[in-house]
């Protein structure tokens, strides 16, 4: 079941990099988000099986807008807290 989760996440990223080409790009680890005001940088790590940002600052900054620590996104499935820092 997870790996149909985690391969129907995969698909969506590479389905909407192919709509915005201009905007993204996908190295097959790391998906780039960037449209000219913003840029983020999510990493997929394969080892832990985790989706995390790696980078959010808005451009000509070197600011980023990310926690090390932090969990991404949240929701319940099956009764348990699924998290960007769960193995998928």
């Amino acid at each position: 079941m997870t790996r149909i989760i985690c391969s129907a996440f995969i698909l969506m990223l590479v389905t909407l990099s192919g709509f915005a080409l201009d905007y993204t790009s996908w190295d097959g680890e790391k998906l780039t988000l960037d449209n000219g005001s913003l840029q983020r940088i999510i990493i997929w790590d394969q080892e832990t099986g985790s989706f995390t940002t790696k980078n959010l600052q808005p451009a000509g900054s070197d600011k980023s807008f990310t926690r090390e620590d932090s969990k991404e996104f949240h929701f319940l499935l099956n009764d348990r807290i699924v998290t960007g820092l769960n193995k998928w």
